[in-house]
């Protein structure tokens, strides 16, 4: 395969040292997420992630899965989404985050004339929206703050409900560090960056952040440590136990190949994925654009008995170009696993779904329009997403009931 078809899937491959050859608010959510992940893969296991030796000599990869609609593709899963609406508050200049945290929905964003990091939430029983909410539903805007001050970023914030607190992650205003702080329902607590004795994650993106196989999973773009990795544009990721950060790796170190994006990262768990022969558990699946616009992914297991990476899949194509950051959810109830990304040309919201080996025709949101990526998320069978207004700025955000998926 050539160079040119390696960099069209966004990848590198890997010389000699290793360096790129080429450019919710029930108490026990986070318990019932582990249970779901341990009735799936039999154990529930920390992972350490070391980083892998690197491949030596100019290697080529083989086989590419390119997973675009074709006559095999299952029929399309067009869904059905509520009238358009809007955060009452919010303006921002870059893509908002979503999460659930004790059933609320919660957004963030960076503010629009200012650099910090603002959230509201909307009460469960207003959802799902059904259209337009009344300003009742909506808590006022505040800061991810204390009195170690403000979260302040450049970037798109994330969010992520873990062990009983929403955590929210940015990429700082100044020196490229991932920060974090966890909210409590009161209050939030003091900033600290994703970091440990291996060094700390450094990007110029937003960063991603899921819940997986019992711990907190953060992945970025670039301007990775260790130094014999250090290159804008690869994916790094790190997980959070509770107490520490795991040392960072890369996708997918030890491999002939390791991915490379433009733009930020995302991230999300796959309940429909099957391991490959020798590897357990469900996935979890990374998505970047790459260096033409693709939309690649990689599903990544844990493999059995081991402490080392992340073993992850070749990677394939989502259906959809894009010149932003995807977004990616899934949900257990109904073994739901979603993409969205912005339209490279019109801004228009597009989204498929994926049943375990391949995507779903794109489908376009009629109403959703954008100059940056969309943020996903899911609830049982409720899939939202939000978006930053193409030109005005305003916050907006749809949500569609899912169908029960075939048997």
């Amino acid at each position: 395969m050539s160079t040119q078809v390696s960099n069209e899937i966004g990848l590198s491959y890997l010389g000699e040292g290793g360096r790129p050859v080429s450019r919710n608010h029930l108490p026990s959510q986070t318990q019932a997420r582990k249970a779901r992940w341990v009735l799936r893969s039999g154990r529930l296991r920390p992972l350490s992630v070391g980083l892998a030796a690197a491949a030596l000599g100019s290697l080529l990869l083989t086989s590419i899965t390119t997973a675009v609609a074709s006559a095999s593709t299952p029929p399309a899963s067009t869904l059905s989404f509520t009238q358009q609406d809007f955060q009452p508050q919010a303006l921002t200049d870059r893509a908002p985050a979503l999460g659930f945290y004790y059933g609320d929905l919660y957004f963030a964003w960076k503010g629009k004339d200012t650099d910090k990091v603002f959230y509201s939430d909307v009460e469960a029983s207003c959802l799902p929206s059904n259209g337009a909410l009344p300003t009742s539903c909506w808590s006022p805007q505040t800061t991810v703050s204390g009195p170690w001050g403000s979260a302040l970023t450049l970037d798109a914030p994330a969010l992520e409900e873990y062990d009983g607190h929403l955590y929210a992650f940015w990429t700082g205003k100044t020196g490229n560090k991932i920060w974090y702080s966890a909210y409590n329902g009161t209050s939030w607590s003091a900033q600290a960056t994703v970091s440990g004795p291996w060094g700390a994650a450094s990007t110029d993106q937003g960063p991603a952040v899921t819940f997986w196989a019992g711990d907190l999973y953060v992945a970025w773009d670039g301007l990775t440590t260790p130094a014999a990795l250090s290159s804008p544009g690869l994916v790094g990721y790190s997980y959070f136990n509770g107490t520490t950060w795991a040392p960072m790796g890369l996708i997918a170190a030890g491999h002939p190949w390791v991915a490379q994006t433009v733009y930020a990262p995302a991230l999300a768990p796959d309940p429909t994925a099957t391991p490959p022969s020798g590897l357990t558990g469900g996935a979890l699946v990374f998505a970047w654009t790459t260096t033409v616009d693709h939309v690649a992914y990689s599903e990544c297991f844990l493999p059995p008995g081991t402490t080392h990476n992340l073993t992850c899949e070749t990677p394939g194509y989502a259906p959809g170009l894009t010149n932003a950051a995807p977004a990616l959810t899934s949900s257990d109830v109904g073994n739901f696993f979603y993409a969205a990304w912005k339209g490279k040309t019109a801004g228009r919201i597009w989204y498929s779904d994926f049943n375990g080996s391949s995507w779903a025709p794109q489908q376009v949101m009629p109403q959703a329009l954008t100059n940056q990526g969309p943020a996903l998320s899911l609830l049982s069978d409720t899939l939202y997403v939000a978006w930053k207004g193409k030109t005005h700025g305003n916050v907006g955000f749809e949500d569609a009931d899912l169908a029960p998926p075939p048997p």
